[in-house]
């Protein structure tokens, strides 16, 4: 049944990869046709509120109330802002630099933040000390990151 677990959630985690690159090749399109990062980037987070508002319309989960809302770090909020600097970035880099090399550079990136966060236990990561499995694992993502873009 373990087995099982794993294998359904490396396909959601490639199911959701692959969504990312279809996502933001569509935001760069609307930013070619609108001619702004930022009204694409606007167009893309309504879709994703209105399917978002049926989920919940659909699933009813209950309102936390006020207090709730209140007991979580202001900075655990942020996500929407992190989320739109990803979202406009890639807006504006897939035109210039293509899928591939935007997509290998943003994982290079999300990699080396992970171990930064797991290593020093931030933002709520179980502590999992920077080693030199983990450290050469770095170094061939930047050498994927070359390899795809040459």
């Amino acid at each position: 049944m373990e087995i099982l677990k794993w294998v359904g959630s490396f396909a959601i985690a490639i199911l959701a990869g692959a969504s990312l690159v279809i996502q933001s090749s569509l935001n760069a399109q609307v930013r070619s046709v609108w001619g702004s990062p930022a009204w694409a980037a606007l167009i893309s987070y309504l879709g994703g509120s209105i399917v978002m508002i049926l989920v919940l319309l659909i699933i009813r989960p209950a309102v936390p109330d006020f207090e709730v809302l209140q007991r979580a770090r202001w900075v655990t909020y942020l996500g929407g802002f992190f989320g739109a600097c990803y979202v406009v970035s890639l807006i504006v880099i897939i035109p210039v630099l293509g899928n591939a090399t935007s997509f290998s550079l943003l994982v290079a990136g999300q990699m080396v933040c992970a171990l930064v966060l797991d290593h020093f236990a931030l933002l709520g990561a179980a502590e999992s000390s920077m080693d030199p499995k983990k450290m050469m694992g770095v170094v061939l993502l930047s050498a994927g990151v070359y390899f795809i873009r040459v």
